[in-house]
């Protein structure tokens, strides 16, 4: 399931880092707001 979820993610990869961008977030962000919420969860950042 994961490796599914992983290559859906890599095809939409361009769209994805443009719409960061154009809405200023950084990567570190959406990393500190992944960690944080996997604190409630069973997955690792």
């Amino acid at each position: 399931m994961m490796r599914l979820h992983i290559g859906i993610v890599q095809e939409y990869i361009p769209e994805i880092m443009r719409d960061l961008e154009k809405n200023n977030i950084s990567l570190q962000e959406m990393y500190d707001q992944a960690a944080y919420y996997a604190q409630f969860t069973d997955v690792t950042p």
